[in-house]
C-alpha cells in the first residue's frame, strides 16, 4: 500500500510541476521568460514582422566569442523561431539597445531558420565611460532624427553635426566607427549545397540515425531540410565490364602495311 501511494504521489508532482507538450507555448510567454533569465531581449519590428533578439557581449569580446554567443541564442530559439525571420544582434552595453542599431558587435540574420549571413565587429579596445556617454548622445540625436526622416544617412549626419559642436570632430568620427562600423563587415554568408541520400533503413528514425553516424565523422556542419519514405525496395549496383583492348607492342616500322583499297 505505501508503494502504491507513493508512486501516485510521486507522478502528481511531476504532473503538477512539470510542462506537457500539449500546453501551447507562445512567442510572448517564451520572450517574457527568456527576460526575466537576463539572458537576452525579443522585440518584434511592427513594419516587417522580424524578430531582433539583443544580447550582451563583453566589451573587447574576440571574434570568436562573439559569433559563439550568435551561435548559442540562435541554437536555443531555433524551435520557438523556425518559421519566422529573425536578427540577433550583439552589443557591449544595454543602453545601446533600441535606439535603431542592429548591434555594435555582430549580427546573425536567419529566414526561417536558414541562415542568411552573419558580421562581426569586434573592438581592439574598452571605451571609456567618458566616451560612451558621447556615443549615447549621438544615438540620441540620431534615433530623433530617424523617428521623423527614414534616411539614415541624413540622421547620421545630423548627428555627427551635434556631437562635433558639442565635443570634437574626433569623437564625432570615433563615435560614427563604434556604433556602425558593424555595416562595413564583410557578410560571411554560407554557401549551402543541397544533396539527397538514399538511405536503407527500417524506419525514419532509424535513417536520421544512419545520416547522423555517416555525418557525424566528418567536419561538414549539415541541416537535415526533409526526410520522406520512398517505394524503393532494394537497389541493386549496375557495373559495366571494361573492355580490355589487347596491347600492340610492334613497333609501327614493323607492322604489316594496311592495303589500300582501290577504285574499279
Amino acid at each position: 500500500m505505501k508503494n502504491k501511494l507513493l508512486i501516485l504521489l510521486t507522478l502528481l508532482l511531476v504532473i503538477s510541476c512539470g510542462r506537457t507538450d500539449e500546453q501551447e507555448v507562445t512567442k510572448e510567454q517564451f520572450q517574457q521568460e527568456q527576460e526575466q533569465e537576463q539572458e537576452y531581449t525579443v522585440t518584434k519590428n511592427s513594419d516587417t514582422g522580424e524578430f531582433i533578439i539583443q544580447i550582451i557581449v563583453p566589451e573587447t569580446a574576440t571574434y570568436d566569442e562573439i559569433y559563439e554567443a550568435l551561435q548559442d541564442v540562435q541554437l536555443r530559439t531555433r524551435k520557438e523561431y523556425s518559421e519566422d525571420n529573425i536578427m540577433i544582434v550583439a552589443y557591449s552595453d544595454a543602453r545601446f539597445t533600441y535606439k535603431g542599431l542592429f548591434g555594435t558587435h555582430g549580427q546573425y540574420k536567419l529566414s526561417k531558420g536558414i541562415e542568411e549571413y552573419t558580421k562581426l565587429s569586434p573592438k581592439e579596445k574598452a571605451i571609456s565611460e567618458e566616451d560612451k556617454k558621447a556615443y549615447l548622445d549621438y544615438l540620441s540625436v540620431f534615433s530623433s532624427n530617424l523617428s521623423t526622416d527614414s534616411n539614415i544617412d541624413t540622421a547620421k549626419k545630423e548627428a555627427a553635426s551635434f556631437i562635433k559642436a558639442k565635443y570634437n570632430e574626433q569623437i564625432a568620427v570615433d563615435a560614427d566607427k563604434y556604433l556602425f562600423g558593424i555595416e562595413k563587415e564583410k557578410t560571411e554568408k554560407e554557401k549551402c549545397s543541397t544533396v539527397t541520400y538514399l538511405v536503407q533503413a527500417g524506419s525514419l528514425p532509424g535513417a536520421v540515425k544512419h545520416i547522423d553516424e555517416v555525418m557525424g565523422g566528418t567536419m561538414i556542419d549539415y541541416v537535415m531540410t526533409s526526410i520522406q519514405e520512398t517505394q524503393i525496395m532494394d537497389v541493386f549496383e549496375h557495373n559495366v565490364a571494361k573492355k580490355h583492348e589487347e596491347k600492340n607492342d610492334v613497333p609501327e616500322y614493323e607492322q604489316a602495311p594496311v592495303a589500300e583499297e582501290t577504285k574499279a
